[in-house]
């Protein structure tokens, strides 16, 4: 980032590149309160979807069958995971070996140069009518594609393992496994991460929960949010991913109740009668 001082008018001018919305907010608070000139704000934030042809390196795609992408770089935590069937990826930042990329969902991590396969900087923007449900948003499907959502998510019921930022056969966890139900059935792109998906829709309250919403809880005994997918018809059941069980389940509330404690539910999709 780099700053222009318009003396006559006392305006100070950024300009610059940042990743996130966060990290240009508080430039720019900090500059208000320690100077008496007016900010102008040029700065480009290289996550913003809006950006896409000012800040798209490149575009790619998994060169693998799977690939982890990191939290940070070089390390061995993963973010979420990559697959040949995705959306294309888009490169923000090259650093020696490395991508920090982009996905479909705006997840942001980091993947090794040869895992991934270039696709080029000037392909026609590949996210143009991607669906993402948003806050307060319900989006209407067919009476058959609700069960499509079930069915779903109940083939990975006790065949698929825990992996944290996993969102592949390999294995799911939580927020994994309803990105990937409802990728699948609906082709929906939710977010990777179960705080954003709890952004999602419209909040319900248990007694109104039907199937098909999603119900948020907390670990007992530890803060951390996770995420199941609720099913009604008929004998009542959460499907979820659970670390402690290490595998992909379908509990009855009562069993789910044992481990977590419901913090909200979300309806993401149009009731169907």
């Amino acid at each position: 980032m780099w700053s222009e001082l318009n003396q006559p008018q006392e305006e100070l001018i950024l300009r610059g590149r940042v990743l996130l919305p966060a990290q240009r907010d508080r430039i720019v608070k900090s500059l208000r309160e320690k100077s008496s000139f007016k900010i102008i704000d040029h700065m480009v934030i290289l996550s913003d979807p809006a950006q896409l042809g000012r800040t798209t390196l490149n575009w790619g795609k998994a060169g693998q069958e799977i690939v982890g992408v990191r939290r940070k770089k070089g390390s061995g935590e993963l973010a979420t995971q990559l697959i040949p069937e995705d959306n294309p990826f888009r490169i923000l930042i090259r650093d020696g070996k490395q991508y920090l990329i982009q996905l479909d969902d705006l997840t942001l991590g980091w993947v090794y140069e040869d895992e991934v396969v270039l696709l080029g900087p000037s392909l026609e923007n590949p996210w143009e009518g991607i669906r993402r449900p948003g806050k307060g948003e319900l989006i209407e499907v067919a009476p058959g594609d609700l069960n499509k959502l079930i069915n779903t998510a109940l083939k990975y019921v006790e065949t698929t393992p825990y992996l944290r930022g996993g969102r592949s056969r390999q294995g799911l966890d939580c927020s994994g496994l309803i990105q990937v139900a409802f990728k699948n059935a609906l082709d929906l792109v939710l977010p990777k991460h179960a705080l954003d998906q709890m952004k999602l829709g419209q909040r319900v309250t248990q007694f109104e929960g039907c199937t098909g919403d999603l119900v948020f809880a907390k670990v007992i005994g530890r803060n951390i949010v996770h995420v199941g997918l609720l099913l009604t018809n008929g004998e009542k059941k959460v499907i979820h991913s659970c670390l402690s069980k290490g595998k992909v389940l379908a509990e009855s509330p009562e069993g789910f109740l044992k481990n977590y404690k419901p913090v909200g539910y979300r309806r993401l999709i149009k009731k169907v009668r």
